[in-house]
């Protein structure tokens, strides 16, 4: 019933394989994956025929193993061998460099950083990452940021378009593509926002956004080649931590009000040639989810599914930056849950700003907008930076 069984990709943590099945007849029940001795699983479906290996430890040998069974009972199995990579970077780069990835797909590289040069880090469609120090080993010591494409751009799975806006997502565990929102427009809670009857959320709007005399410059930036702009912008890899770092393992920075954390955010890179730093907007945020979901088998499903499977939800113990191996896609972790991530979006429904994502304590979904009030901290609320280049 196996016809093929390949590894697609391995990146330092994760193993991407794909299995082609041949119908006998019968019919498929069911497709089952594992690795070493773990108990079989199935994918997003009963027969999903890609399956993806998450939390793995790097420079690690795994067996990794494919098991069919059809309706009349008969089985295959199929297994592999395969050793995790080490994550490495380019030399630091001395000025803001255009980059052209293995599927034509481009980049900007800010002076001072370093690219990926290994499987899993080093293409834009499935998650470029930079860092601003390295060892002598090439590897990172500094702070990681992620590339957001803007535009047109090519995946393993085809040709996408990522539009700059901000978006209106579904409710929750409601599956279908989110509706384009541009500029401030009063919207319902029946398109998932917060908030009863029409509420406005923006970021231009007056000064109640945190971002209200910066959006433009941002979009000025991110925006697509074809409409002027760099064709895309960085978010921060992780969660920020403690010290107003964005590194792995760090205890994240939280009990900050939205302006607290606007001004961190802005202080990470204050005074930069190459690159501003600020809190991330609803743009940014509506634009790299809607990325995610472009390029993961699970589409959609990933912006609004309440399941802790994919995200650290339902009351469990707040996480460091980057340890929730489930809620990692395109090497950006915890967007979807972990901490509840403050944005310089603005609600009008009272002296309040919008934040994004579940929390351990928050049983919602990852698009779904929520407010605290504008001199609220919490240590659920924490906050993600976004990069663009000058």
């Amino acid at each position: 019933m196996i016809n093929k069984f390949e590894v697609t990709e391995i990146t330092a943590d994760t193993v991407t394989v794909k299995v082609d099945v041949i119908d006998n007849e019968s019919g498929i029940e069911k497709i089952e994956y594992s690795k070493d001795d773990e108990n079989y699983v199935t994918g997003i479906t009963q027969v999903a025929t890609e399956y993806r290996f998450k939390g793995l430890k790097e420079l690690t040998e795994y067996t990794i193993k494919v098991k069919v069974t059809d309706n009349a009972e008969n089985e295959t199995e199929l297994s592999k061998q395969i050793t995790t990579n080490e994550e490495k970077f380019s030399d630091i780069y001395t000025e803001t460099t255009k980059y052209t990835d293995s599927e034509g797909n481009v980049a900007w590289i800010p002076g001072g950083f370093a690219v990926g040069t290994t499987e899993g880090i080093n293409k834009i469609s499935t998650g470029l990452v930079i860092t601003d120090a390295i060892n002598e080993n090439h590897n990172s010591i500094g702070n990681q940021f992620v590339w957001i494409p803007v535009g047109t751009y090519n995946t393993s799975r085809g040709e996408k378009t990522n539009n700059l806006t901000r978006r209106c997502w579904a409710a929750v565990n409601v599956v279908q593509d989110p509706i384009e929102v541009n500029g401030d427009i009063p919207i319902g809670n029946n398109l998932a926002l917060v908030g009863s009857g029409s509420v406005f959320c923006g970021e231009t709007y007056s000064d109640s956004s945190l971002a209200y005399n910066t959006i433009q410059k941002f979009i000025n930036s991110a925006k697509s080649v074809e409409d002027g702009g760099k064709g895309g912008f960085y978010i921060g890899r992780y969660e920020q931590g403690n010290g107003n770092v964005c590194k792995k393992n760090q205890l994240l920075y939280t009990n900050l009000t939205g302006s607290q954390a606007s001004a961190q955010a802005q202080l990470m890179y204050n005074g930069n040639e190459y690159i501003t730093s600020e809190l991330i907007s609803s743009y940014a945020w509506d634009t790299a989810l809607n990325f995610i979901c472009q390029t993961n088998q699970e589409g959609y499903l990933l912006a609004t599914v309440s399941d802790s499977d994919y995200s650290n939800t339902n009351f469990k113990e707040i996480e460091k930056t980057g340890e929730y191996m489930l809620d990692k896609y395109n090497n950006i972790y915890d967007l979807l849950g972990n901490a509840t991530e403050i944005t310089t979006e603005f609600c009008s429904n009272g002296a309040s700003v919008i934040t994004r994502g579940n929390n351990s304590g928050l049983i919602s979904y990852g698009a779904a907008r929520n407010n605290m009030g504008n001199e609220s901290k919490s240590d659920y609320y924490g906050f993600r930076v976004q990069l663009y280049i000058k």
